[in-house]
């Protein structure tokens, strides 16, 4: 099911009343608040906030439109999100910028095996390449009571591959046309869609466009030599903006960027 959520504007001294007479929106909260808008598609809200909120619409209408291009961009992101599900790609990143076999320097404690498991209730499909197919089945297929695991296993999976003909583990081959084939997965109703880790089929995904949010679980620690985040990845045409960013306890850090 979807959450409820409740957003407030209160002052250091706890007022909430008539906030447009203290709270002055800077061009910075108002881009937030327009890229918050995207997360939701309904409004829930009582008699007296409902008519102050028509009011104040029907009066911001009788005025000339201020356009922009922020808001514009929020708009037909709003509109792109309801029609679609995203694609979101999370990767764990040494400060050094290595991603490759992240086993051998990104321990987790309770706190990342929580949020990890939290996270996975967000999807409802993965998308992934074949050497990670393949390294997560090997490690992953046969293994039974871990909650994480057991909810990767249960989640089906979508494999590019040229060569492999058949798949096990709750897997779909994309076919030869994986950009199509996750473009229609994406144009399907249902919850995002997850690939785990930056490969060689991120070439392909970036220059389709197909990726809305790269994850990037920075680990406070240096790797010293392997595989970099976006390594024979074309990235001339990718143009990120920071969205969201959350502190563990640890010390690692999750950065959250969205193509422009």
């Amino acid at each position: 099911m979807r959450r409820l959520i409740e957003s407030t504007i209160v002052s250091l001294d706890g007022v909430i009343e008539a906030p447009e007479r203290w709270a002055g929106f800077d061009a910075e909260a108002t881009e937030l608040a327009m890229r918050e808008l995207a997360r939701y598609d309904a409004f829930v809200m009582g008699r007296v906030t409902y008519e102050k909120f028509y009011a104040h619409s029907q009066a911001t209408l009788a005025q000339r439109p201020v356009r922009s291009r922020a808001r514009d961009r929020y708009i037909n992101q709003f509109r792109k999100r309801t029609a679609m599900r995203k694609l979101i790609e999370s990767t764990l990143v040494s400060l050094d910028g290595v991603t490759e076999a992240p086993e051998r320097w990104a321990s987790f404690d309770a706190e990342d095996a929580a949020l990890s498991l939290e996270q996975l209730g967000n999807y409802d499909a993965f998308v992934m390449g074949r050497v990670t197919y393949e390294k997560f089945y090997a490690t992953w297929g046969r293994v039974v009571g871990d909650p994480y695991i057991d909810r990767i296993s249960a989640t089906p999976k979508y494999v590019a591959s040229r060569s492999l003909t058949q798949t096990a583990w709750n897997a779909t081959l994309l076919g030869p046309d994986p950009s199509g084939a996750i473009a229609r997965l994406k144009d399907q109703p249902g919850k995002d869609l997850i690939k785990y880790g930056t490969s060689r089929l991120d070439d392909t995904l970036v220059r389709d466009h197909l990726i809305d949010e790269f994850h990037l679980w920075i680990r406070p620690v240096v790797a010293g030599a392997g595989r970099r985040l976006f390594e024979d990845v074309d990235t001339a045409g990718l143009d990120l903006r920071l969205t969201g960013e959350r502190r563990l306890e640890n010390g690692s850090v999750i950065l959250t960027y969205a193509p422009s």
